[in-house]
């Protein structure tokens, strides 16, 4: 019971990094740019915030689309850094069943989930970066950098 157990979770464990892997090569790029272009939409929308004067319909339709694209930003990031806060616990979960009650075939399924599990698994934006909450932390960085410089224009 306990061979047919870890060879099940051995081989949904290879499905999930292929996915994973797939998600990443179709998407890394789109990624890229969302985020590049997300980063100059905020700084453009953070300015054109500032020289709103009053509340008006105008007013809030920037202020709720610089919102709306920070929480999109953030949503990304949120869900890359669970990826690989859930991938990095999967080693710990691995060693901790009852692998060593098991045969060998059992113990050398754990053995390749530890092997794989050693490096986190992520998705990146064409390898320029890993969505993260560090990269959610970068791009507010960069907004806020971009956004004084155009202040310092005008």
């Amino acid at each position: 019971m306990v061979r047919s157990a870890i060879k099940y979770w051995v081989e949904r464990h290879k499905h999930v990094v292929r996915l994973v892997t797939a998600i990443g090569d179709a998407y890394g790029v789109a990624l890229l740019l969302h985020m590049l272009t997300s980063t100059v939409m905020l700084t453009l929308l953070a300015y054109q915030a500032t020289k709103i004067n009053g509340i008006n319909p105008y007013a809030a339709s920037v202020i709720g689309y610089l919102v709306y694209a920070l929480a999109q930003v953030f949503h990304f990031c949120i869900f890359g850094n669970r990826l690989i806060e859930e991938s990095s616990s999967v080693m710990e979960a691995a060693y901790s069943c009852h692998w060593y009650d098991g045969s060998e075939e059992a113990k050398t399924f754990v053995q390749i989930v530890c092997q794989q599990c050693q490096k986190a698994m992520s998705i990146s934006g064409a390898k320029f970066f890993t969505i993260s909450l560090d990269l959610f932390a970068s791009v507010l960085g960069a907004v806020v950098t971009y956004f004084m410089v155009l202040v310092q224009l005008k």
